[in-house]
């Protein structure tokens, strides 16, 4: 699992990191500082995060790990950290217990169109008859790098 409290589970977490990153940093750094930090202490500088979050079930696998029940709610949050150049630097994707843990979120403003709702807001299209194919949809990177979906 990734953050715990004590003797419990909060969330799994997988990271990625490019090829050129990840060499220089070692699997004990990804554990302690972390693996942003690390980032930051090779002197890489994360200009923007974009982030999602959406509403899955646990699998069987996440619901063992987290010691919930299959199908249990979890906020699925992926994180993508991007330098000044739109380079991906790391990519995160956190399964968290919807009743163990809170994300607020802070909008700055409002869009300049007509929207009506807050910014980052969008509809789920209506899932397809092949729920592995729909999981594969909803779970890969959205972003412009090419990372492949992560296990479920």
């Amino acid at each position: 699992p990734g953050r715990t409290t004590p003797g419990t589970p909060l969330d799994t977490v997988t990271e990625w990191l490019p090829a050129a990153l990840a060499g220089q940093i070692s699997r004990s750094d990804a554990e302690q500082p972390g693996i942003w930090a690390s980032i930051l202490g090779q002197g890489h500088h994360i200009a923007l995060v974009r982030q999602s979050i959406a509403s899955v079930e646990a699998t069987s696998t996440t619901a063992q790990i987290l010691d919930v029940p299959i199908g249990a709610p979890l906020l699925h949050v992926r994180r993508i950290a991007v330098d000044g150049d739109d380079r991906v630097l790391a990519l995160s994707d956190h399964r968290y217990v919807g009743h163990r843990f809170r994300l607020d979120v802070e909008f700055r403003g409002w869009p300049a169109t007509s929207a009506t709702e807050p910014p980052g807001v969008l509809q789920v299209p209506p899932s397809t008859p092949s729920r592995s194919a729909t999981r594969t949809k909803k779970q890969g990177c959205s972003c412009a790098c090419s990372s492949p979906a992560p296990p479920s």
